[in-house]
């Protein structure tokens, strides 16, 4: 399946801050005391990678077919190679009218791990009436999280990463329970 991952690890974690919690002081106590860290990180393999052709070579019409595997085909894709993550030597065209050789999602794309972390803390208005307020951080440490390399065999852009998983976003928010 083209949205396999073989690895995931998924951890969840609640914190509450341990500053101010006790102060004898009732303003640093409502405002700087009680506030959690929570948390969510995800370490996964990457997803299948699916080589194909774009020529017609089995002439069926049919598109996504697949080359001839000649080498030993490997991806080796992530920071620091984004250029040539699959070794093209390892393939070549299917004769004319024949299919190819390689097995669908035979490689598979760069890891991914991400750290999304929420500060909040509820503010006490009187009676049931409460303000919560969150600062909420997605992909906190900016980790680059790359997507699959082109995997159209004899184009420009086979075996090249492109693009990426967005980059670190904050938002901001608050709920009132009344």
């Amino acid at each position: 399946s083209f949205f396999d991952r073989t690895h995931r690890f998924s951890l969840t974690y609640v914190y509450e801050l341990p500053f101010f919690r006790d102060s004898q002081q009732a303003v640093v106590r409502s405002l700087l005391g009680g506030w959690q860290l929570a948390g969510l990180t995800t370490i996964q393999s990457g997803t299948p990678i699916n080589v194909t052709i774009g020529p017609d070579r089995a002439n069926t019409g049919s598109p996504n077919q697949r080359p001839d595997v000649v080498g030993t085909p490997s991806a080796n894709c992530g920071a620091g190679n984004l250029v040539n993550c699959i070794d093209p030597s390892a393939y070549a065209l299917p004769a004319q009218f024949t299919f190819g050789n390689a097995e669908r999602n035979h490689l598979r794309g760069p890891r991914r791990v991400v750290t999304d972390l929420t500060l909040s803390k509820v503010f006490a208005l009187g009676g049931p009436t409460e303000l919560q307020f969150r600062v909420e951080a997605f992909n906190v440490f900016n980790t680059a999280n790359f997507n699959n390399p082109g995997g159209v065999f004899g184009t420009a852009n086979f075996g090249r990463i492109t693009s990426a998983q967005p980059m670190r976003q904050i938002q901001l928010g608050a709920r009132l329970s009344f």
